[in-house]
């Protein structure tokens, strides 16, 4: 066996054939369609990528355990991104609520060194 990141030894091999299709059942279940595939390969990786992975008593159970923490970091990622969006659309984030239409396209008309300088 190799010991490079694309090394797959055969219980991980075989916890894939017999896990995978649960395991992405159950992510989607969590997460939905779109990220389901994503969601469940993350925490298949974690888990397998562990020194003790051959000595876990009930590793389906520890993988769906792993999908769902991964499917709450997914959500927590999502909230925190959600709330930086809404903190920037405030209207007290905006330094004026009335822009000067000229200076913008003044601006807007710089290069992109020139604006560096600007700052």
């Amino acid at each position: 066996m190799s010991s490079g990141p694309a090394a797959v030894d055969g219980a991980t091999e075989r916890a894939w054939e017999t896990f995978g299709p649960d395991g992405l059942r159950f992510a989607t279940v969590l997460v939905g369609a779109a990220d389901a595939h994503e969601v469940w390969v993350s925490a298949f990786l974690r888990v397998c990528r562990r020194r003790d992975w051959d000595d876990i008593d009930e590793p389906r159970r520890y993988l769906f355990k792993a999908v769902v923490n991964e499917a709450r970091n997914l959500r927590r990622a999502r909230q925190r991104r959600w709330r930086r969006y809404l903190a920037a659309v405030r209207p007290d984030a905006a330094e004026d609520s009335r822009p000067d239409v000229d200076v913008r396209r003044a601006v807007a008309s710089l290069s992109v060194e020139q604006r560096a300088e600007l700052q």
